[in-house]
């Protein structure tokens, strides 16, 4: 690790094979392929510019509750509707006591549950939660 030359280097990488002559003469430097980040960080810029092409077209500014990395837990009021965005997040939301809820929420890649919160009847109390998870989750609890 302290090596400063190739000469206090070179002890340590004897037993090394020696790399083959190439077939041709090196390409210029201006010709040399440009280095990507493999199809992970593709994926990745994918994902990314998805995320934000479904943030603008579902109003993330306009949410009741935004987990990007993060997690967050919303309460809303009964015969609320209200809209989740979640991106490699978690959303926990708590149905008031004697409300029920309707699971609208779309997960891709995440899951949107809502077990006991949604089995009641539909009436004027119902909580309506929209919205959209990537790589997330939304759980609905209470009721």
């Amino acid at each position: 690790m302290r090596a400063r030359t190739r000469a206090e280097i070179a002890p340590l990488v004897r037993d090394l094979p020696v790399p083959a002559p190439p077939d041709s003469a090196p390409a210029s430097r201006d010709a040399a392929p440009v280095a990507s980040s493999g199809w992970v960080g593709t994926a990745a810029g994918w994902l990314v510019a998805a995320a934000a092409v479904v943030a603008i077209g579902l109003g993330v500014a306009s949410a009741d509750s935004v987990s990007i990395f993060s997690s967050s837990t919303v309460t809303p009021a009964p015969g609320e509707d209200i809209t989740v965005f979640s991106v490699f997040g978690s959303t926990e939301v708590v149905v008031p006591e004697g409300s029920a809820a309707d699971n609208g929420a779309i997960a891709i890649f995440g899951s949107a549950e809502c077990q006991q919160a949604c089995t009641g009847a539909a009436d004027a109390d119902d909580v309506e939660v929209d919205g959209f998870v990537l790589f997330g989750s939304v759980e609905i609890t209470g009721g």
